[in-house]
């Protein structure tokens, strides 16, 4: 697990002098070819993503939920879970690589589900207050990709 603190930039304005990872246009092309989630595009998390995506990196799945205590854009890719959350005037990031984690369990109840995953190293990460709908269809991807990863 890593943590970024990031500072807000204008829209289309470089932050920190560097050269944006991915343009704001091919991430509204990833979340455009994820139809089961809902939209994400007028959240002030996904401002973010396009500095912190890798250019090879692929959007699966993007929700919001409760991590550690706070609500977060969750952003799972063929590559790793990013946790972005707005705190003042700066973007604050979490993030687990996919190859650390050992399972993924669900649980579920009438309409919020809670994702707990297990790393390799015994440490667990807890996500609560997932609409249900997305709480299982992120159980399912993290699970494929384990096991893709796993079978290279």
């Amino acid at each position: 697990m890593s943590k970024v603190k990031l500072p807000i930039a204008e829209k289309g304005e470089e932050r920190n002098g560097s050269e944006m990872a991915i343009t704001e246009r091919h991430l509204a092309e990833q979340l455009n070819n994820i139809p089961e989630f809902r939209k994400w595009k007028n959240k002030n998390e996904t401002g973010f993503l396009p500095e912190i995506l890798d250019p090879s990196e692929k959007v699966l799945a993007v929700t919001s939920a409760l991590y550690r205590e706070h609500k977060w854009l969750i952003t799972v890719t063929d590559s790793r879970i990013i946790f972005l959350r707005r705190k003042f005037m700066e973007g604050i990031i979490d993030q687990i690589s996919l190859e650390e984690i050992d399972s993924v369990s669900l649980k579920t109840g009438f309409l919020f589900g809670e994702l707990l995953l297990a790393s390799k190293k015994g440490k667990s990460l807890k996500i609560t207050s997932v609409m249900k709908k997305d709480a299982t269809l992120i159980n399912d991807i993290i699970k494929r990709e384990i096991q893709d990863n796993q079978g290279q």
